[in-house]
């Protein structure tokens, strides 16, 4: 007579157990490229004053999260169609605005159009007259859809490229004249910074001047929303 409810504890304790455990493991992940200062990578770790953020928000809000780095187009590829996955480091704009969960501002991106600076045939006034010129940018990257909206064109100005270094090593090896990048900006190619000194930055961006944030792809559940509130 005494097994049948310890049988019947044993299934009510795994009925209960069991969805305790799929919450344990539901896990997001977050999302970013390679650029420093911002995002950074140093012995395998990922890291950046922005990152710092990240992190910082994320722990406030009891998420359980791996951040892993990939090439702008694949993490962005990434972050629209896969579940559960956070990505940073974006710019919110007209095209993305309903794709994601905007949650917090990580850094600003003041970008410039840099090239290599023993290149005087480089100094322009003005963004129409760098269509006479290459122009690397990162697949899926806002400047991607600026640069196409101002009439520049893509194998002819617009040169794409799968990530920040890829065009880096494109200007270095001057197969393009530009890159559009932020500032503050450390150029790394092969995991190793190259003399930002041989680098000049010859126009000022306006339009593109924005925040870039952390944002949360729609496909994340309902479990993880509710926390983020």
């Amino acid at each position: 007579m005494n097994k049948i409810p310890k049988l019947l504890l044993l299934v009510v304790s795994i009925t209960y157990m069991f969805p305790a455990i799929s919450f344990a493991m539901e896990k997001v992940i977050v999302v970013t490229e390679l650029s420093p200062p911002y995002q950074t990578m140093k012995d395998n770790v990922i890291g950046g004053s922005a990152t710092e953020k990240v992190k910082q928000y994320l722990n406030s809000k009891g998420i359980d999260y791996e951040i892993q780095m990939y090439p702008w187009a694949r993490a962005y590829k990434l972050a629209t169609t896969k579940k559960n996955i956070m990505i940073y480091g974006i710019a919110n704009t007209q095209k993305r605005e309903e794709l994601f969960d905007w949650l917090i501002p990580v850094y600003e991106f003041k970008p410039y159009l840099v090239g290599l600076s023993d290149r005087a045939d480089l100094k322009i006034t003005n963004l129409e007259q760098a269509k006479a010129f290459t122009i690397a940018v990162q697949r899926h990257d806002f400047s991607h859809d600026y640069l196409l909206s101002k009439g520049f064109e893509e194998n002819k100005n617009i040169i794409l490229t799968n990530s920040i270094v890829d065009s880096w090593r494109l200007v270095k090896n001057k197969k393009v004249d530009f890159i559009i990048e932020d500032t503050t900006f450390e150029p790394i190619i092969d995991g190793k910074k190259i003399n930002n000194k041989n680098y000049e930055k010859y126009l000022f961006l306006t339009e593109l001047n924005t925040k870039t944030y952390l944002a949360a792809s729609k496909s994340i559940s309902p479990k993880i929303k509710a926390k983020l509130k």
